[in-house]
């Protein structure tokens, strides 16, 4: 083609534009996470699951396990102890031996024997009172402090009951003697040996006249009752050779007690009759036959 002298040269010719835009470059790749990525691996089901729903399959070990520390120490300020520190009460507490694995985290003793309460010499209570406790402690969960502690307050308690009737049934015993030693006034040392003689008769022990002053109260009524049986036993003075005067010229009953008084007061005498002397108690139960003849 040919051209005006003096004019611009004609444009080169374009290239036809594109149809289909190219396609964009992949982008690149996330670094890798710090620690282990694959360290879920070892994890399945309901776990693996657990780590999934969190997010936390997609971070490496080291920023998992912080996030789990994170969690863990925010669960442990919301319950306020560490997870081994939990109690979990069984869904029905009534079953035998449900509460046995809280009663052990609360710190009852493994056995009823490890809480080591027995009962002293001398103590109000008995072996048999502290078996029934501790097994009850046992049974109701105490530790071994606290079933000490409450040990200890029922011992006081009943020992102080148990010194509050003694003292009062030694004052009552005491103040029956005086109003017994009253009544009797001068013929107090012969009915209370009218009242021994008697006991010996019947073969009675310590023990024995021990349990029934217990049972009648006091000794004044231990001591009436024996003096009634002793007179009501005595042997009739005919029986017993004394039909006629003595030779102390007894032969009354205002005589038998003034013989019996003189004979009381002869310490050889109450040997004699402490002994149980033969002939001393002849004397003695026909002297106090023919005084008791008058009541």
């Amino acid at each position: 083609m040919k051209t005006e002298p003096g004019s611009a040269p004609a444009p080169a010719p374009q290239p036809p534009a594109p149809t289909d835009p190219l396609p964009a470059p992949n982008p690149a790749p996330p670094p890798p996470a710090p620690g282990s990525a694959d360290w879920h691996a070892k994890f399945t089901g309901d776990d693996l699951g657990w780590l999934q729903n969190r997010g936390l399959t997609a971070k490496g070990s080291d920023d998992a396990f912080a996030a789990i520390v994170a969690a863990a120490r925010n669960a442990e300020k919301k319950i306020g102890v560490p997870a081994d520190r939990l109690v979990t009460l069984p869904a029905d507490m009534s079953a035998p031996g449900a509460l046995d694995e809280v009663y052990a985290k609360l710190g009852r003793p493994a056995k009823v024997e490890e809480y080591g309460i027995k009962a002293e010499d001398g103590d109000a209570i008995g072996a048999d009172f502290v078996n029934k406790f501790t097994a009850a402690a046992f049974a109701n969960g105490l530790t071994k402090t606290q079933a000490e502690a409450f040990f200890k307050e029922i011992d006081s308690t009943i020992s102080g009951l148990y010194e509050s009737e003694q003292k009062a049934a030694e004052a009552k015993s005491a103040a029956d003697m005086l109003a017994l030693k009253n009544e009797w006034g001068q013929s107090y040392d012969f009915n209370l040996l009218v009242a021994k003689e008697a006991a010996r008769t019947l073969g009675l022990s310590k023990d024995e006249l021990a349990a029934m002053e217990t049972a009648m109260g006091s000794s004044a009524a231990l001591i009436r009752a024996m003096n009634k049986l002793g007179a009501k036993r005595q042997e009739s003075p005919f029986i017993s050779g004394f039909s006629t005067p003595n030779a102390a010229g007894v032969n009354t009953p205002e005589g038998a007690s003034v013989r019996l008084k003189e004979l009381m007061d002869d310490a050889g005498w109450r040997k004699k009759f402490h002994e149980n002397d033969a002939a001393t108690l002849r004397e003695y139960r026909a002297l106090n036959a023919l005084r008791a003849s008058a009541q």
